[in-house]
């Protein structure tokens, strides 16, 4: 989370201006993207003053460093009602119909036998609509608990990052990287989404396998 008060100033690397925090990590983060690129081109390379991997990883923490992440729970369990007006003021009834339509889900938390509740990453921008709706489309048949099971939980295929993660494009809470997972983060929204859908299909076969 951002802390509150001023950003801090550093020094520009040339002199000159001073810049903003959020300036550096925007550089550190450039800067490791360019250097997974030279380990991607030089298979093998070795140079004991140069650990290009270890600098690369350095460079991620500082670009994560003090990141500004959602803020609030993507699992939050919300009533009809309130996930409406998180989407833009629906009524109760559009929600359940998009429910229906597979553009939604929901869970029945144990002991009850109505009153679903929906959570609440599915009005996030970036995952709302044609993104959530496809991934469901490999859920279809799946209870809602074993839905929020899948994209909640960090998955093996995904690096250890959440199917949310991998989604939005972006962590939800800090910490250390590995370059398989953060070169998932730096695919295009697409290709995202598309990974997350193999791993939905994955995890359908494996749940109605154990059935």
């Amino acid at each position: 989370m951002m802390t509150s008060g001023k950003i801090p100033m550093v020094r520009n690397l040339r002199g000159g201006r001073r810049a903003q925090f959020k300036d550096v990590r925007a550089k550190a983060a450039e800067l490791a993207a360019d250097i997974r690129g030279i380990i991607s081109e030089n298979p093998g390379y070795q140079d004991a003053e140069i650990d290009l991997r270890a600098l690369s990883l350095t460079l991620q923490r500082l670009a994560a460093r003090d990141a500004e992440l959602p803020r609030s729970d993507p699992l939050r369990l919300l009533t009809a009602v309130q996930l409406g007006q998180d989407l833009q003021g629906l009524s109760d009834d559009m929600v359940r119909l998009r429910e229906k339509d597979g553009a939604l889900f929901s869970v029945l938390p144990a002991g009850r036998l109505r009153g679903r509740l929906y959570p609440a990453f599915q009005a996030w921008e970036g995952i709302v609509g044609e993104p959530l709706a496809h991934v469901l489309g490999f859920l279809r048949g799946l209870a809602g608990d074993q839905q929020l099971a899948f994209f909640g939980r960090p998955n093996a295929d995904l690096q250890m990052l959440t199917p949310i993660e991998v989604i939005l494009g972006q962590i939800l809470e800090l910490q250390d990287l590995s370059d398989a997972a953060t070169a998932i983060l730096h695919r295009g929204a697409r290709r995202r989404l598309d990974h997350v859908a193999a791993c939905a299909e994955r995890f359908r076969q494996a749940a109605a396998g154990q059935g």
